[in-house]
Parts: C-alpha cells; structure tokens; sequence
C-alpha cells in the first residue's frame, strides 16, 4: 500500500521522447488510476460537456482530483450531480471530518467518494454523448470508448 504523496517513479522528456530527468523505481509496476484521471476529463470536455453542463474551472478541478471528502469537495460534488443520484460511500480521510459525520449522524454516499468528481465527469459525458449515464461503468460503454481512444491516442508509440 502506497502512502499518500508517495511517487514511485517521476520522468520527464524531451521532443524526440528522450529522458531528460528520471527518480524513482523505475522496475516497480504500478497502476494509472488517479494519475488517468485528467486524461479522462480530456475525453469528457471533448464531447462538449462544460459547456452543455456550465461546469467551470473548480468543477473541472475536482473531475481531475482525487478529494479528502470536506464539505466543500462534497457540496462541488452535489452541485455537479444535480439530478444523478448516487451510491455507495466511504469514511472521509480526515479523522475530523469523520468525528463531525459521527456527531451529526451523516451518512457518506457515493457523493463522498474520493473520485466523485470523475465518476459525475463520465456521467455527465455519456449524457453529452446522448448515451446516458445508466451504464457508463460498461468497459463497452461509449464514454468509456472515448477515454481508452483518448489514452491511446496519448501513449501511442510508432516504434
């Protein structure tokens, strides 16, 4: 398990895609997850999303963020959703913010989900798409599409 603010490994590269700068593990495997968070927000504002939702800068912020669940990231988060209901919920990574829920006997819901914002973002984009957002989890869903077209657009190697 990773600690939070931990990099495993950080490069940075040249034009002709040359190694300027390396630190790090660079044979430890790792997965994307939130790192690919702002290459799927690209997907969705290209179907149009933010202009036919009105979201602005601190929404697309929070589609591209991991949160800590304080109540500015979940009343964001509401805002976004409007009328997409979600579900499910996790404990909020401050134990403060924990202690307040417990002493106000709030229940977290999908909304406080550390990736909320993404989650509405995708929603928000099959909507765009005219596809909806019933089944935009499905790995064949067409937002879904859009995103894996788009990483591979971005990672393409003619090598």
């Amino acid at each position: 398990m990773h600690g939070m603010g931990l990099v495993d490994e950080l490069q940075s590269f040249g034009t002709e895609g040359n190694i300027l700068f390396s630190a790090g593990n660079r044979s430890r495997v790792t997965h994307s997850r939130s790192t690919a968070k702002p290459s799927e927000a690209v997907a969705v504002i290209e179907t149009g999303t933010v202009d036919k939702f009105g979201f602005g800068d601190t929404d697309l912020a929070l589609m591209c963020a991991s949160h800590s669940r304080e109540d500015f990231h979940i009343t964001r988060t509401k805002n976004m959703l409007s009328k997409i209901e979600a579900e499910g919920g996790r404990p909020a990574v401050s134990e403060e913010v924990n202690s307040e829920w417990i002493k106000t006997r709030f229940v977290p819901t999908g909304i406080c989900n550390n990736c909320s914002g993404k989650h509405v973002a995708m929603m928000a984009g099959a909507e765009a798409l005219g596809a909806g957002a019933k089944d935009c989890h499905l790995p064949d869903y067409p937002m879904q599409l859009k995103v894996k077209r788009f990483v591979n657009d971005l990672t393409y190697d003619p090598k």
